[in-house]
């Protein structure tokens, strides 16, 4: 096409002149567009719409940008100042200038947090401690497959991750360790609740590794049975409405087995667009229906499978209780089923991994500011499932209890864009696409096959594959891909990467006499954000959040990042030292027993360790956006006033994030100029 021709020409010509958002070179390459032959015309990427002018800005302002940065990245090696100056006084010497320096004007450094997501290694530089080049793939060095404007060649290996640990003493737990899919286990002995602290230190220090996943069994051991049931639920909630319940439509298959002659009649799922609103106590009845046509036999199952209910609207909707798989999703305990969540939280053994929790990197953020992270009740029959996504747009990681019923689980490691596209988008399904948009449901090519699973391995991609049973708990690291799919009753075909497992659960559950069609599948979700327990580790996730917080404000589609990761950075480290400087102080607790915590102080210098190039980079912003701020001859908010009388709170969660561009204000309450332009 001529016109994206003369587009790239232009980008080209005027990238290396262009500063952050130059409103003269983005002018120009506008004008020489609308003044070629035919003129020109900026339309969407489905060339059906005509962008406005703000959007063209955008446009030519990225293209712009991204070039600018690939043209820098491949300039020719040149001579330090003092090796050119040796050079130039030697008769035979030439000095090597830079691309810059062959520029009449010199391209100046764009500060981190202006750099957009598209070409992030600058910022990735900044933030991470010294690398050391090794022979393993470690985060360290992962920002140099992110720059998506320099070709990623995914045919390429990933290096291998770094090798397994020993597995600690068996003190409190029953360690075991899958070397295929690297998924170590820790089972709970009889009448043991809590970890030792060396099972604490090791398990807080596997949970920095992307490569490992962590699962324990029997944390919530002690859990009121009285209070965990329908009817309960029922009593407490069943009038109120939820408008979180997702379709899912079940078609009876026949299929070839793979590599025989033979065929099996298995289950396919697909998900329907548009969330249902029924109260939590239709839902209730709808379980209740389906479980009791279970129980009869085949023959007399359809003269009663119709179920009805009403929505928020008033009008009344058909159901078949058996093909129709509904999925309840994202009931918040702690707002409609407190008495739940007292239960939950005085008997779950490990509340450092909750929101808010000692490991959690908010846990310095007073309560009344942070985003609402659950936990959740989730709720369904066999059969739905969960498409590939990053919790909190990639910015936060989630704890996932299972109470009852199985979960088929595929979890990526973190990988370098490219390699997150390779893996995911093979299969035809959106890259960073919420896990139940509307939209996505001719994107689902079925679950991943064991060939496809491979073929990830072979290029180290680190995937795992794994079931999470009743009472185990999963960490799921802030940025890895991940899907989950709840167990079904029927046989899958030969090549799907659960086949072996499923299999061996179901001749479990056979001998148990348990039909794994009547199980409700009922779980705990909840967002948190670890913030890692050794410098190396709290400087990796805090790097990936202010990373991906950034990235996400600059995608097609910005949105808005779930994590607070200024306001934690900031927050952690005031208290860390806080607490290092009260250490000799006299204590205001009198008469009280006090306790002492040596190793509270250990912690404390390895997160101020580890915050530090992060705290430099954000410092330096908010010093930056303080001194160059436009003031206004009108009165500005005070910060300070009596918060009980006084609109703005200063510690709450509402009134520092830009509600267009996504930015967040940790630490100065200031306008974002480009939208005060809009």
């Amino acid at each position: 096409c001529p016109g994206t021709k003369l587009f790239n020409n232009l980008i080209g010509k005027y990238a290396l002149d262009y500063e952050v958002y130059d409103k003269t070179v983005i002018e120009k390459v506008i004008f020489e567009i609308r003044n070629q032959n035919p003129p020109g015309r900026f339309l969407d990427r489905s060339d059906t719409r005509v962008l406005d002018e703000a959007e063209i800005e955008r446009k030519v302002s990225r293209a712009l940008l991204s070039k600018r940065n690939v043209l820098i990245s491949q300039e020719e090696p040149y001579d330090s100042p003092a090796e050119m100056a040796k050079k130039e006084n030697s008769p035979s010497g030439i000095a090597r200038k830079s691309n810059r320096e062959r520029k009449i004007k010199s391209v100046p450094k764009i500060a981190p947090t202006e750099n957009l997501p598209d070409t992030p290694s600058s910022l990735a530089r900044k933030y991470s401690l010294p690398i050391i080049e090794n022979k393993f793939f470690v985060e360290d060095s992962a920002w140099r497959g992110w720059n998506k404007t320099v070709a990623c060649d995914t045919s390429e290996k990933l290096l291998p991750p770094p090798p397994l640990p020993t597995l600690p003493d068996a003190a409190s737990c029953t360690w075991t360790v899958d070397i295929k899919n690297r998924v170590i286990r820790g089972k709970f002995k009889p009448n043991i609740h809590h970890l030792t602290s060396n099972e604490e230190k090791f398990m807080t220090e596997m949970m920095e590794r992307d490569d490992i996943t962590i699962i324990t069994e029997g944390h919530c051991k002690k859990l009121d049975a009285n209070r965990w049931n329908l009817e309960c639920i029922n009593a407490k909630a069943g009038d109120r409405y939820h408008h979180q319940f997702r379709h899912f439509q079940r078609t009876e298959r026949v299929k070839r087995s793979y590599g025989t002659d033979s065929c099996i009649t298995h289950y396919e799922y697909q998900e329907v667009d548009k969330d249902l609103a029924m109260t939590v106590g239709s839902y209730i009845d709808y379980l209740k229906q389906r479980q009791k046509i279970l129980e009869l036999e085949k023959n007399e199952q359809d003269q009663h499978r119709e179920f009805v209910y009403t929505n928020d609207k008033g009008i009344e909707y058909f159901l078949d209780v058996l093909d129709d798989i509904i999925y309840m999703l994202d009931y918040d305990i702690k707002k409609h089923l407190s008495h739940l969540y007292d239960d939950f939280r005085e008997n779950f053994s490990f509340p450092q991994v909750l929101p808010g929790g000692s490991l959690c990197a908010m846990h310095a953020v007073n309560e009344t500011a942070r985003p609402d992270m659950g936990p959740n009740l989730y709720i369904t029959p066999p059969g739905s499932f969960t498409r590939f996504h990053q919790d909190g747009s990639g910015t936060v990681d989630s704890g996932h209890l299972c109470l009852s019923g199985y979960n088929e689980v595929v979890m990526f490691r973190r990988l370098p864009q490219g390699h997150d596209i390779d893996a995911i988008n093979a299969r035809g399904e959106k890259v960073y696409e919420m896990p139940h948009a509307d939209g996505l449901g001719s994107h689902i090519a079925g679950w991943p096959t064991k060939d496809q699973i491979e073929k990830c391995r072979d290029k180290n991609y680190t995937v795992a594959t794994f079931v999470l049973g009743p009472n185990e708990l999963v960490h799921i690291g802030k940025g890895r891909f991940h899907a989950f799919r709840k167990l079904g009753p029927d046989t899958l075909p030969i090549d799907d990467c659960h086949f072996d497992l499923r299999n061996k659960i179901h001749a479990d559950l056979k001998k148990k006499k348990i039909n794994t069609e009547q199980l409700h599948n009922v779980s705990l979700a909840w967002d948190w954000s670890y913030l890692g327990v050794t410098p190396d580790g709290i400087n990796r996730e805090m790097t990936w959040t202010l990373e991906n917080a950034l990235r996400n404000r600059f995608r097609d589609q910005p949105r808005q990042s779930l994590a607070i990761p200024k306001l934690s950075l900031l927050t952690t480290a005031e208290t860390a030292l806080s607490q290092l400087s009260g250490r000799e102080s006299e204590s205001l607790l009198g008469m009280v027993t006090a306790t002492s915590n040596n190793g509270r102080e250990e912690l404390n210098r390895n997160i101020l360790k580890g915050l530090l190039p992060t705290l430099k980079v954000v410092a330096d912003f908010e010093q930056d956006a303080y001194q160059h701020a436009r003031t206004t001859e009108e009165p500005r908010p005070n910060s300070w006033e009596n918060s009980t009388i006084f609109p703005l709170d200063p510690f709450g969660n509402s009134d520092y994030l830009c509600k267009i561009c996504f930015q967040e204000l940790a630490n100065t309450y200031m306008h974002c100029t480009g939208c005060e332009l809009i």
